[in-house]
């Protein structure tokens, strides 16, 4: 296990029907989509979903998968509305969404757009022209997409027959083609077959960034940065090409930030690896040193779905939402000085999404709730710059969500009727629409609007 149980046994806490309580659950805790059925993920960081290849990945923000962080969800909505490209032509039948620096969405029939900052390529346009695009471009020559996911600087796609293509910054080796060539258009993986998810990170890739596939054996592969531990392999050093996660069979969701990264398996245990910070520990002190082969985390637990942070982590289990890791500006739910809480959002949340420093979910009737720092209207709410929101509190905008994602600035929200919808700062063109108000960081929206697609 991860981390010191006497540090933090005390502040392990669960909630089986959210209502608000906090409940001890007994001393001990260790220091990005999901199978058909169960509840979904997207982190902003990079959350992969499913096992079975014709399953849809399930978070919008790549963190989850990426939702997490990514983050990221993959489901379908199930009217479609959205404006064709130019406001003319059919309808878009948007059915996933996919945030981090950029973002991506997947249309039928299996293509991909993707907007905002184009600096490293990840738009895949075949140039890296690093301006600011913030209508929705397709990316040419890639069709037969069953899941895509943003990165911080790069993106990657599942495609129907279990291969991936990845684009953008290479710096690591994160494109997994065995150089650290930049591509500025989708490029084979070579010799990785059977992919069921992928999970990018979605927070500052300042750090290294990675990426992790899920194949439909229940095993995992990574490869890229590895200065952490984050690939799993026991060893600290990066990857260019994929590279398996011994000892983990039966997974069935997976989940990365840019410092560590998940495994959730079929029996609700989650393991995590990288660097062993608070949210790796799930709920205490970590020792902030590389921690380079998984081992369980939050023992005891059976989750459904997690949602990978960079400096926290969500998890759902049994209709319950809990988060651990740094709570510097109420990013777990709660005013309170703890590493572990189980945020006052009621029963019926069906998916997460985090980032630093906030989180978003979102419950079966399709509402939606936010908490953390709104210091660039990233949180949806409204609220003054520089403002904490320590509980969640409802988004007004949003009906029918199916799914978020958010990056460290912004969020996105897939609804039911097909329209995506962001905040937040529109420094990098990632709301997709112009910006209506000023933020901290410059131009933003403070509420969700359309995209303008």
């Amino acid at each position: 296990m991860l981390g010191d149980t006497k540090q933090c046994g005390e502040f392990r806490v669960a909630v089986a029907a959210l209502g608000g309580a906090f409940l001890p659950r007994g001393f001990g805790c260790s220091a990005a989509s999901q199978e058909p059925g169960t509840q979904a993920a997207a982190n902003g960081s990079s959350v992969a979903s499913g096992v079975t290849a014709s399953s849809s990945a399930g978070s919008a923000g790549s963190g989850g998968a990426g939702g997490s962080a990514s983050s990221a969800i993959t489901t379908t909505a199930s009217s479609m509305s959205s404006s064709g490209a130019g406001g003319g032509g059919p309808p878009l039948e948007v059915v996933q969404l996919s945030v981090s620096e950029h973002n991506c969405v997947l249309t039928k029939p299996g293509t991909v757009r993707c907007w905002g900052s184009n600096l490293d390529g990840q738009l895949g346009q075949g140039t890296q022209d690093g301006a600011v695009h913030m209508k929705p471009l397709v990316v040419p020559n890639l069709g037969g997409v069953v899941e895509v996911r943003a990165g911080t600087g790069n993106t990657c796609a599942r495609m129907s027959d279990g291969s991936v293509r990845c684009w953008g910054n290479n710096k690591f080796g994160q494109l997994g083609d065995g150089t650290t060539v930049p591509k500025y258009s989708p490029t084979l993986v070579p010799a990785l077959t059977g992919v069921a998810a992928l999970a990018l990170p979605n927070s500052d890739g300042n750090l290294g960034t990675h990426t992790c596939a899920l194949k439909t054996d229940g095993t995992v592969w990574c490869w890229g940065s590895n200065q952490y531990g984050e690939l799993g392999d026991g060893t600290t050093v990066a990857k260019l090409s994929p590279t398996q996660v011994p000892g983990l069979s039966d997974v069935k969701m997976i989940a990365v930030s840019d410092q560590h990264s998940f495994a959730l398996k079929k029996d609700g245990t989650l393991l995590g690896w990288g660097l062993n910070t608070e949210a790796l520990t799930c709920g205490g002190f970590g020792d902030n040193k590389p921690h380079p082969t998984p081992a369980v985390t939050c023992p005891g637990s059976q989750f459904v779905t997690v949602a990978a942070g960079q400096t926290h982590t969500c998890g759902i289990y049994g209709g319950g939402l809990e988060c651990w890791g740094g709570n510097y500006a109420g990013e777990l739910g709660t005013m309170n000085q703890t590493f572990i809480w189980a945020p006052n959002t009621g029963p019926g949340v069906v998916g997460v999404a985090a980032a630093p420093p906030h989180s978003h979910a979102w419950k079966a009737d399709g509402s939606a709730m936010a908490w953390g720092l709104s210091n660039h209207g990233e949180l949806g709410l409204a609220m003054p710059d520089g403002a904490f929101q320590y509980d969640p509190k409802v988004v007004d905008g949003l009906t029918g969500v199916v799914s978020i994602g958010v990056g460290s600035q912004h969020g996105c929200a897939l609804q039911k009727d097909g329209q995506v919808l962001c905040w937040g700062t529109d420094s990098d063109g990632n709301l997709g629409s112009p910006p209506k108000q000023g933020c901290f960081s410059g131009p933003c929206n403070k509420t969700p609007v359309p995209v303008q697609f």
